[in-house]
């Protein structure tokens, strides 16, 4: 039952945080809504996968599939276009906390003095920055492996 609210309730911060996405970026306002449970569906997956013992990557891969699905479906349904629904849903995944330590980690090591000290920075750098490479390499690769519909 935690499990549960839990995940509703990291759906429910990532549609209140891709909304506020969308309306700092100029998204058309009849996208919001569609962008916020879109982020909803895509980020509380991530949430429960990762709660059930996957990956951030593996996990990350399976939302942004998912974001991509119910992006291309809306655009078709409302003909608003694809990118302007999936950037903006996608925004909530996007890795900050990796970021923000390999920038945390580059500091260190401008900073540090030992060789020790130098070599722990740079591990730690590197760590935190391929996985925000690869975590962002897989939202890009999952949303885009939905295919369009062709019409006749």
């Amino acid at each position: 039952m935690d499990l549960i609210f839990s995940t509703i309730q990291d759906g429910l911060f990532a549609a209140i945080a891709s909304i506020g996405f969308g309306s700092i970026s100029n998204a058309p306002w009849k996208t919001l809504k569609h962008c916020g449970w879109i982020a909803a569906v895509g980020h509380a997956t991530r949430f429960l996968l990762m709660s059930l013992g996957l990956h951030i990557i593996f996990a990350v891969f399976a939302g942004a599939i998912l974001i991509g699905y119910f992006s291309r479906t809306v655009s078709q349904r409302t003909g608003i276009l694809f990118e302007s629904i999936a950037f903006v849903s996608l925004l909530p995944m996007i890795p900050g906390m990796y970021a923000y330590r390999t920038m945390q980690s580059f500091i260190s090591f401008i900073q540090s003095s030992g060789f020790a000290e130098n070599a722990a920075s740079i591990q730690m750098m590197s760590y935190n920055a391929l996985m925000t490479l690869a975590i962002i390499l897989m939202m890009a690769i999952g949303v885009m492996l939905v295919p369009k519909k062709r019409s006749l």
